[in-house]
């Protein structure tokens, strides 16, 4: 009997984290090495962001949305596998579970589904806000460690020596005994030695119960009609606006703000926000100054109240927009 080929990969972590751009980035490495790559995009909320990224990207994508993979929605996650399998066969499979999710759980949800390989966890971890995940969600950080095969620290360059050590110290202090990978977005080779670990062969048992958070998500669309020169620039104000309702004491915000502007021809951008002081990286071009765009904006957010969030999401456009 042939031995399964595909090898899935749970990239878990918890909101705006960077397990998004983590793919995307080790995506491109391994197609460069000639392997095919597909991702299952998991969103809270009724419609995603990510995804739309990935896709923009060239990768195969299935997207399963309004609900959690690793509890609610686990039948919709194996349809989903088994359909890429089934009409890419890919060599790897991304899984991108919410922010919230139980790593251990998805990936148990997965196992049996046919051609898998074992699967593999890879945990996310910010190292800019590794202190707020340890002392407001310790649960969810155990679960993430104990379930992780290696542990990605991301945003080192914009910790900083000193708060990377820090981060290094809690992951010790909370029980990382799997490799961990700093990850500075100026230094590729980080990245490439993170594939060969995402890749290495599975050799221990996921433990760890489900996220334990419950979290609130909204998302509003809208068209903007003529579009202005600093399109970037006003929707960065929109979710920095939002931010600032949310945000924590230290400006960090208990989740992951987003936002996609689809120029359809004319190029796409893609925004976040973790950190009030951390305006984050913009992805995507606009190739020409578009003459009308749609505007997606995302929030999730960790204990938050689904009423509240929803009418912040929607206030938080700048008036302009006409929502959809």
């Amino acid at each position: 009997m042939p031995q399964p080929t595909t090898r899935v990969i749970v990239v878990a972590g918890f909101l705006g984290s960077g397990k998004t751009a983590l793919i995307l980035g080790l995506g491109r490495i391994l197609v460069e090495r000639g392997l095919r790559v597909a991702v299952v995009e998991n969103e809270i909320g009724p419609s995603g962001i990510d995804g739309a990224i990935l896709q923009r990207a060239g990768f195969a994508v299935r997207e399963v949305t309004a609900g959690c993979i690793c509890c609610t929605l686990i039948g919709d996650l194996r349809a989903a596998v088994e359909s890429l399998v089934r009409e890419v066969a890919p060599d790897v499979v991304f899984i991108e579970p919410t922010g919230v999710a139980g790593p251990a759980a998805t990936a148990d949800a997965v196992r049996g589904c046919a051609d898998i390989a074992p699967v593999g966890v890879l945990g996310v971890i910010d190292a800019t806000r590794i202190g707020q995940l340890a002392e407001n969600n310790p649960v969810y950080l155990d679960g993430l460690l104990a379930a992780s095969d290696a542990v990605a620290l991301t945003k080192i360059d914009r910790a900083g020596p000193v708060s990377t050590s820090a981060a290094y110290a809690q992951l010790v202090a909370a029980g990382a005994s799997v490799p961990v990978q700093a990850l500075d977005s100026a230094d590729p080779e980080s990245l490439a030695e993170l594939a060969d670990l995402a890749l290495a062969p599975v050799g221990r048992t996921h433990v760890g119960g489900l996220h334990g958070i419950t979290a609130a998500a909204a998302s509003t669309t809208a068209v903007w009609d003529p579009v202005p020169a600093d399109i970037e620039s006003q929707v960065r104000q929109a979710l920095v606006r939002l931010g600032r309702k949310v945000a924590g004491p230290d400006g960090s915000i208990p989740g992951h703000l987003k936002a996609f502007v689809d120029a359809g021809a004319d190029g796409w951008l893609s925004l976040g926000l973790t950190r009030l002081d951390d305006p984050g990286r913009t992805r995507g071009r606009l190739e020409r100054q578009p003459g009308r765009v749609t505007v997606t904006l995302t929030a999730i957010v960790a204990g938050g109240v689904q009423r509240v969030v929803e009418t912040l999401v929607a206030e938080a456009l700048v008036p302009s927009l006409r929502l959809a």
